[in-house]
């Protein structure tokens, strides 16, 4: 890539501005000084499919890579804390996400409508601690979720309509669970330590429960 292609603003990545690529697709590094991916800044870049996001990177902004339908990889260095509403919305190519422990924040339909999404890893020590609403919505393709032992409340419709998802791993730290977040989930399992709230919410609407 060349620094035309990128217009850049103390420190933020406003625009993705090369021309299309009419034969192949583009495999973009973040320049060094980007701190920020700007809102929208690359969205609906069909000729995007893979995108690095070095360890100079920070914040992700509102549906940075929303509509890359043929981005098919991500690699997010540990240095990223926040990851913005709907960033990476309808990327329906996009088959397996790492987070790494510096994040702190994914917010809102972060991952929505990732219909091809089949396996997120999280960081051990990942620092979040609510996994917001709709994060995970129509990730038809999942199929087991472990959710980090730190993080305290599960956002309504989180997990809506993954079809395929058959075990989730709720750690006895999640006190919280908001309305269908596991709506239209059929044959999920969840598995969370006795007593805990998750094993609550799974009685009462009835998930089927392992004891962990």
């Amino acid at each position: 890539m060349e620094t035309k292609d990128f217009l850049i603003t103390n420190g933020k990545l406003v625009k993705f501005q090369a021309e299309v690529a009419e034969n192949g697709y583009y495999s973009v590094t973040i320049p060094e000084g980007v701190h920020t991916i700007g809102a929208e800044a690359f969205r609906n870049r069909d000729d995007l499919a893979e995108v690095i996001l070095p360890k100079h990177v920070k914040k992700i902004g509102k549906e940075a890579f929303a509509g890359c339908q043929y981005l098919s990889n991500v690699i997010i260095q540990k240095g990223v804390t926040d990851i913005g509403e709907y960033a990476f919305n309808f990327c329906e190519s996009l088959e397996h996400i790492s987070l790494p422990e510096s994040i702190e924040n994914i917010g809102k339909s972060a991952f929505s409508a990732c219909r091809g999404l089949v396996t997120i890893n999280f960081a051990d020590k990942i620092k979040i601690n609510t996994i917001r609403d709709s994060v995970f919505f129509k990730c038809g393709q999942l199929r087991t979720i472990e959710i980090p032992k730190n993080v305290s409340s599960i956002g309504k419709e989180a997990f809506a309509y993954c079809y395929n998802l058959k075990r989730v791993t709720i750690p006895k730290s999640v006190v919280s669970i908001g309305k269908d977040a596991f709506h239209e989930c059929r044959g999920l399992k969840i598995q969370a330590p006795k007593r805990s709230d998750a094993e609550a919410y799974a009685m009462k609407n009835k998930i089927d429960y392992e004891a962990v």
